[in-house]
């Protein structure tokens, strides 16, 4: 379901989701098993946007976080990497 939730023809049809994302991953993560919980966050992250609004929520939830496992935030810092590999390759190709 994860999956199928980013597979959009139009990205920015992801941005009603970004702050539902945030604000749900700790209760997923304290509600699930670890695989059962990692599909879910990793696999919901609305990476698809790929934009700076994206990326500064995402450093915003890790910022505020500090007290969650190492796990969980390693998985955000995961996904925010990719967004900002994402984005370098768009200001090269500007």
């Amino acid at each position: 379901a994860a999956a199928g939730l980013l597979r959009v023809n139009d990205p920015t049809l992801l941005e009603g989701i970004v702050d539902t994302y945030f604000r749900s991953i700790v209760e997923v993560w304290q509600s699930r098993n670890f695989h059962v919980a990692e599909d879910i966050i990793v696999g919901a992250f609305p990476t698809p946007l790929a934009d700076a609004r994206l990326l500064e929520r995402a450093n915003a939830w890790l910022d505020s976080h500090t007290d969650q496992p190492a796990a969980l935030r390693r998985m955000i810092i995961e996904d925010a990497a990719s967004v900002r590999r994402a984005l370098a390759a768009q200001n090269k190709d500007s």
